[in-house]
């Protein structure tokens, strides 16, 4: 018997891209409802479970999971503190050195400047690659405010520019 249809508590918000049957073999008739919130909370963690096992074991296939799902998974970082520590080592982030994770950023050792507007990122990507600092293409979605929210880690304005002697 379908006990309900689409979407419940079962699954961690961040998990969108999951889908989750359970059979328990209970009487759903005559037993208590599943406490969705415990159940969803268990599930959440063997999923970011899976998801570490997954890093390490095959990195290939990980890297593909996060390329199809990395924008869920930075949008709900927020939401688990063991998803956004996920988030912050595995998730690579384009910049002007390579692509890092967060982490490896906030290893950096220096306050890493990220822009969020495309023609900022277009005026200073090249330049500062070419001089060796660091800053972050945080034009994909999610990105900027996920860094907006950490030490270390400031936001370049397209103001900032004429400072730097950038602007055209």
């Amino acid at each position: 018997m379908l006990a309900a249809e689409g979407p419940t508590e079962l699954v961690p918000g961040w998990a969108s891209f999951c889908q989750v049957v359970v059979e328990d073999g209970r009487d759903i008739l005559t037993d208590p409802a599943h406490d969705d919130a415990a159940v969803g909370e268990g599930i959440g963690r063997s999923l970011l479970a899976r998801l570490i096992l997954l890093g390490a074991q095959r990195p290939q296939l990980f890297g593909e999971v996060l390329a199809l799902h990395g924008d869920a998974l930075l949008r709900r970082a927020g939401d688990s503190r063991d998803l956004l520590d996920l988030v912050r080592s595995t998730v690579p982030l384009p910049t002007t050195l390579g692509e890092r994770t967060i982490d490896g950023l906030a290893d950096a050792g220096v306050v890493v400047a990220f822009t969020d507007d495309r023609r900022t990122w277009e005026a200073v990507r090249d330049t500062a690659a070419r001089e060796g600092i660091l800053v972050v293409d945080a034009t994909a979605p999610h990105v900027a405010a996920l860094l907006d929210g950490m030490d270390r880690f400031a936001r370049l304005r397209s103001a900032d520019l004429v400072v730097l002697g950038v602007a055209s």
